[in-house]
């Protein structure tokens, strides 16, 4: 028997009972002697010790709080958690006889809800109707999420903070990102024929009409880390969080100046998760997010510059980086599942289109700094990594890694200002390079 569910019941019970049948004036005084004299003789009984749960219902994961994001085709589901907690996933067919719709649930084992917990969202957004949540039996809590429309689903757990993305997608249509193209020459307004012929052109005149305005690219700049999350801690304790803020908020800068929308997800030093950061650039439709974080090794003598695009790990060190800065505490099941993620998801233009972005900031880096930082520079290269942030964008994407904090010479220049111009100036002519060969959409 569930002794704390029965107990429960018992004080339900007996509030209903000590307010029954009373006058207001009686109710008041009656209730609290009544109830007080229910709860002694309950606390005498076997299994009825005091008004608490038992003792391992304080042992179990707490589900602490449910969000949700909806974008064109897909919706997110997030699910934060004190700690990570084992789940199954399991689908219901429509039961149109009492009207429910399909159905997919996660089954969190040894967990229960918080207190403040809200029990359901409305989401109504063409893909899920609704999220509820309740206590399914004494350490499991269901997750029940209503489906409008699906094509395919995926979910995902995570640390730092625990939590479990779900990802319902509503086609199976391809990611399309705008690649390079080559323009062919404006015309001119000239007649070619009359000119071949060399009978001087034509005799209409033509009205000289002007081109329509170009949409300004909207790119998101996105400094990794900050607020209670400080990204790798380097020599002489420098947080890599307050290095890469203020090269982020360089490069925000001079893309400004340069005529270009720019959306930074921190301009100061907040906490965000990740699935906050990729929201923010769907939500803004972005042309391009670019993700600014410092590395971090072992090893002292470590350093360099490398920038990485969306992709299964090209090597071992290229899967430890992705799992430091996916916050993953080293717990392979999370690469694991970000691998498999991406093997599933029709992501091959956007993965093409941000390997030409991530050349395209590691030269202009290199051109930069080469020549002027000989005795530290270090070209690392242009690597693919299954990073979460990246995972989640709807556009091209790319993460600039702009050197070793536990390098001491490195570490050093990181924390000087011209150096920081140089990163900004280099990713900022980077991203130019590309912005410069995608098509022109009027507004």
């Amino acid at each position: 028997m569930d002794i704390y569910a029965e107990q429960q019941r018992h004080r339900r019970g007996n509030a209903l009972v000590c307010r029954a049948g009373l006058s207001r004036s009686r109710r008041r005084r009656w209730t609290i002697r009544t109830c007080r004299l229910i709860a002694a003789v309950l606390a005498l009984l076997p299994g009825f010790a005091g008004a608490q749960p038992p003792a391992d219902w304080r042992e179990l994961g707490v589900i602490q709080d449910i969000r949700n994001w909806s974008f064109d085709d897909y919706t997110r589901v997030v699910v934060y958690t004190d700690r990570k907690i084992s789940y199954a996933v399991r689908e219901l067919p429509a039961d149109p006889k009492n009207g429910k719709p399909p159905r997919i649930y996660l089954d969190f084992e040894h967990a229960r809800l918080a207190p403040e917990l809200r029990k359901e969202l409305a989401i109504n957004d063409g893909l899920l109707r609704r999220a509820r949540i309740a206590q399914f039996d004494r350490d499991t809590a269901r997750l029940v999420l209503d489906v409008q429309r699906i094509a395919r689903y995926h979910v995902v757990p995570f640390s730092g903070p625990p939590r479990i993305v779900i990802d319902v997608y509503g086609s199976d249509r391809k990611v399309q990102v705008p690649g390079p193209v080559v323009r062919k020459a404006p015309p001119t307004g000239e007649d070619p024929v009359g000119a071949l012929l060399g009978g001087g052109g034509s005799s209409v005149p033509v009205a000289k009409t002007a081109p329509p305005k170009a949409r300004k690219k909207v790119i998101v700049i996105d400094a990794g880390h900050g607020g209670k999350d400080p990204g790798a801690i380097g020599y002489k304790g420098v947080y890599e969080k307050n290095i890469v803020l203020a090269v982020a908020n360089r490069v925000a800068e001079q893309l400004r100046r340069r005529g270009h929308r720019v959306i930074q997800t921190r301009d100061k030093d907040v906490f965000l998760t990740l699935e906050e950061r990729t929201v923010i650039a769907n939500r803004e439709r972005a042309d391009l997010f670019v993700s600014i974080h410092a590395n971090s090794a072992r090893n002292p003598a470590a350093h360099g510059i490398e920038t990485y695009h969306l992709a299964r790990a090209t090597d071992k060190r290229s899967r430890e980086v992705a799992a430091r800065e996916n916050a993953s505490g080293g717990g392979d099941s999370d690469m694991d599942a970000l691998e498999e993620l991406l093997g599933a998801l029709r992501l091959s233009n956007k993965l093409n289109v941000s390997s030409t972005v991530a050349r395209f900031v590691q030269n202009n880096l290199k051109l930069l700094l080469a020549p002027r930082y000989r005795d530290t520079y270090r070209d690392l290269g242009v690597k693919g990594a299954p990073f979460y942030v990246l995972v989640g964008t709807d556009m091209a994407a790319i993460l600039v890694e702009l050197g070793f904090v536990t390098h001491p010479k490195e570490s050093k220049l990181l924390q000087t200002s011209r150096y920081r111009d140089y990163l900004a100036t280099g990713i900022v002519k980077g991203i130019e390079e590309y912005l410069k060969k995608l098509p022109k959409v009027p507004i």
